[in-house]
């Protein structure tokens, strides 16, 4: 079964098929304008001619013949059409241009008899379907109507369809959203790289000051070290080392023999590599006669873990024996490098 739907933006008519309508839902594209809109809301309401009456029609034709052919075409009732819808073309009007109104022919309808009217009734198309102003503007020619069928529901061009216009925004931001969520990831992937290098070079150039501040990290740091073929090195922050007394005296036993005594405080709140003692002897004008540089192996007890460092508020005791041959000693001076 057919239907006819009309496009709502040129008004052209067309017949559709249910296929036609269930592909898309009722989607179609007009063929004239290329509007898309749905048929099923855009049907052309037709009515079923009027049932014929019960009476022969055989008995009845020839007498509606006599009836109706007879009188002139201003005859006809105001009502019904002036044209014979069979014809492809349209009927040449044979009324005058004075011709009296269609009222004044009533009467000659009226002597005819009820048979008669009953079956011109059953010949003339129901007045509901001749005045329907949609059908009106079908073209007289049939074929004309197939001449621009609706398009294929696969080729719509939904554009043009408000409801598919939302929908196509709601896509279109949403694969906004998916693309920048996307090219986002990249970037935060590479900001998240750049911090990870960031901090295992500041762990490496720093690992001596945050195993100084940081004692419970100092493990993972050698740790690691030893995969990258570094070391932890204790701090030498000279200031925090303080020669707290010192003394040298002379052997009596041995000439040319001095014995220096001093103690040496670390005053840092860590631990610090041990430092090197800078020795000094200077004559009568204090002038240097003899300078010597120990090493903390040499000034330091036997059997001392160097690699431990010089723990925080510890005291080392110094004591140190001098060989002065031929050389007079007035004074000294004493210091602690690195």
């Amino acid at each position: 079964m057919r239907d006819i739907t009309h496009c709502p933006n040129c008004q052209t008519q067309f017949f559709v098929s249910e296929d036609q309508l269930s592909q898309h839902g009722g989607l179609v594209r007009c063929g004239q304008c290329l509007h898309v809109f749905n048929a099923k809301e855009q049907f052309v309401p037709t009515s079923n001619p009027t049932p014929a009456s019960t009476a022969p029609v055989e008995t009845t034709v020839p007498k509606v013949a006599a009836a109706t052919l007879a009188p002139s075409n201003d005859a006809a009732p105001s009502g019904w059409p002036a044209i014979d819808l069979a014809l492809e073309e349209p009927a040449a009007s044979t009324q005058q241009p004075e011709a009296k109104p269609a009222q004044q022919a009533a009467p000659p309808l009226n002597t005819a008899s009820a048979e008669t009217r009953t079956a011109l009734t059953s010949e003339q198309p129901s007045p509901d379907i001749t005045h329907t102003g949609a059908l009106a503007e079908l073209p007289h020619d049939p074929s004309s109507i197939a001449e621009h069928p609706p398009n294929d529901t696969s080729k719509l061009n939904t554009a043009h369809h408000p409801a598919n216009d939302f929908n196509d925004l709601v896509k279109h931001a949403k694969r906004d959203s998916n693309q920048k969520a996307n090219r986002r990831w990249p970037w935060l992937l590479g900001a998240l790289v750049l911090v990870l290098t960031a901090a295992a070079q500041s762990a490496y150039f720093l690992r001596n000051s945050i195993a100084i501040y940081y004692p419970k990290l100092k493990p993972q740091l050698v740790q690691a070290c030893e995969h990258l073929k570094c070391s932890i090195e204790l701090p030498k922050q000279i200031e925090w080392v303080v020669i707290d007394d010192s003394d040298m005296q002379e052997d009596l036993a041995h000439s040319g023999v001095m014995h220096l005594s001093s103690s040496l405080f670390n005053k840092a709140g860590f631990v610090l590599a041990y430092p090197n003692l800078e020795l000094t002897l200077t004559n009568t004008d204090d002038s240097p006669v003899l300078r010597r540089v120990f090493k903390p192996a040499e000034y330091l007890p036997p059997n001392t873990d160097i690699a431990t460092g010089f723990t925080a508020g510890n005291e080392i005791k110094v004591k140190l024996a001098i060989t002065t041959q031929d050389v007079s000693v007035a004074g000294y001076r004493l210091y602690v490098t690195y």
